[in-house]
């Protein structure tokens, strides 16, 4: 909005609320002639910058400590969150911003039992009877037929 103004071309520079990293300002007008700022839409209260400006509030840091990981739950390095922007920071000074996915620790792998139960021991091959049955059978011929060759070379 440009008003006209005891000769000023006055336009309205709104107000704007500081952030943690930036400057606010609060309401005011500038000459499009003059370049003067005023604290009225008259023009006849002059002001200047450093008037007008809202210095930056600082990021409001809050610490979150750490918190270990657990085979049921995702843990968490130390950190620090700014209660304002909601950015992640490493340090308490918030100079050193970092991602929220990079604060998570990962939940644990589950450590494996040493003594499985059975319903946890893989299967290996046929358990059927008739193979184990076979098998022994097989052996104690093989036996026999080893014990007569030997003796029977001794004859």
């Amino acid at each position: 909005m440009t008003l006209k103004a005891t000769g000023h071309q006055l336009t309205k520079v709104p107000a704007k609320a500081p952030t943690c990293t930036e400057n606010g300002n609060k309401e005011y007008w500038v000459c499009g002639e003059c370049k003067k700022l005023y604290a009225d839409e008259k023009g006849s209260v002059e002001t200047t910058l450093e008037e007008v400006t809202l210095k930056a509030t600082g990021h409001q840091l809050t610490k979150v400590p750490a918190k270990a990981a657990t085979t049921t739950s995702a843990g968490n390095i130390e950190h620090y969150i700014c209660s304002i922007c909601g950015k992640y920071f490493s340090d308490a000074e918030g100079k050193h911003e970092i991602t929220k996915d990079s604060v998570v620790v990962d939940k644990l792998n589950p450590t494996p039992s040493p003594n499985p139960k059975p319903e946890d021991s893989p299967q290996t091959g046929d358990e059927s009877i008739a193979v184990l049955a076979s098998s022994i059978v097989l052996m104690t011929v093989s036996g026999f037929i080893a014990v007569y060759t030997v003796r029977r070379k001794k004859v």
